[in-house]
Parts: C-alpha cells; sequence; structure tokens
C-alpha cells in the first residue's frame, strides 16, 4: 500500500511529508517529528504511524 497523499478523515495534504517523516524519526521521537513537520492533527499523524513503524 502507498501511502495516501490526502489524509481519509480531515482531507488535509500529507504525501509530501512522508519521506521527511522517516529521515527525522531517525533522530528525534515521534511527537518532535511532528512538531517539526508541522502535523498537528491526530488523524493526519496517524496516517503517519501506521505506514512507518
Amino acid at each position: 500500500m502507498e501511502f495516501p497523499v490526502r489524509c481519509f478523515t480531515c482531507g488535509g495534504v500529507i504525501g509530501h511529508l512522508y519521506e521527511k517523516y522517516k529521515a527525522l524519526l531517525k533522530e528525534k521521537n515521534a511527537d518532535e517529528t511532528f512538531e517539526s513537520l508541522g502535523v498537528d492533527r491526530y488523524c493526519c499523524g496517524n496516517h503517519h504511524l501506521s505506514k512507518c513503524c
């Protein structure tokens, strides 16, 4: 399954953040990574967590 371009719940664009998320996750924990990427909503964060980890 490919990473979605938009969040299924809120419709926010999140597809461009996936590669940056994987790179930052090696240096920081998930909360700090979401904060630095500007991901504020739980629904958008869940897409990243369920695909990457």
